[in-house]
């Protein structure tokens, strides 16, 4: 944990803009410890802004391209969200109804209900709704999203520096433990071993002693 806060504080710009990045592209990387950790040490209104932007930019990048690949390959998306029903031709209807009703508002929410953003962004897509429509909404809910994450940092900045901290020293005992636990494991094989060779040399011994 101490590598990784060293890292955020000389590289604090890229670590969040390719945290935000790989999660918005399905990469199993939360971002939202970026966020906080970017917040906790913005120490002025233009650091933070500067965060914001660019998650902001790292965030819409993904889920453009998510959006791509739902208006490109329409019907395999809506037939794999559709795959475990047991009328699949009722359910693409009524995912299309219900995208219709509900789409523009669970784009702009995607980001806050978890497994939501996973869904939205390619089947506003492959249900054709506008780009611009997409873009501006996406953009909005995106901006919310990783501004929240930056404001928890900015209110809670000193709670995380005693979490980091905390984290830092069970690191510590951690490895510590695991070293211990590997020497404790690796002695015990090679005993084990030992004990196995000279049951084997032993019986070698009175094999040998028989036939004479």
């Amino acid at each position: 944990m101490h590598a990784f806060t060293a890292i955020f504080e000389e590289h604090g710009h890229l670590a969040v803009f390719l945290g935000v990045l790989f999660e918005q592209l399905g990469a199993p990387v939360p971002a939202l410890p970026f966020l906080m950790l970017a917040g906790a040490r913005s120490n002025d209104g233009v650091l933070a802004s500067q965060f914001l932007l660019l998650a902001s930019l790292a965030s819409v990048l993904a889920d453009v391209a998510w959006f791509a690949i739902g208006r490109r390959h329409a019907d395999a998306v809506l037939v794999r969200l559709c795959s475990r029903s047991l009328q699949p031709c009722a359910c693409r209807a009524q995912r299309r109804t219900r995208f219709a009703r509900w789409g523009q508002l669970a784009v702009l929410l995607a980001k806050f209900i978890p497994g939501l953003s996973t869904i939205a962004r390619p089947l506003a897509g492959a249900l054709g709704m506008p780009a611009r429509t997409f873009v501006t909404l996406d953009l909005l809910g995106t901006v919310a999203w990783a501004g929240v994450g930056l404001a928890c940092g900015i209110i809670f900045d000193d709670r995380i520096a005693h979490l980091l901290l905390a984290m830092e020293r069970a690191e510590e005992v951690i490895v510590r433990c695991a070293v211990l636990a590997a020497a404790i494991y690796g002695a015990w094989r090679a005993a084990r071993a030992y004990r196995c060779a000279l049951a084997q040399s032993r019986g070698v011994r009175q094999r040998a002693r028989g036939d004479a």
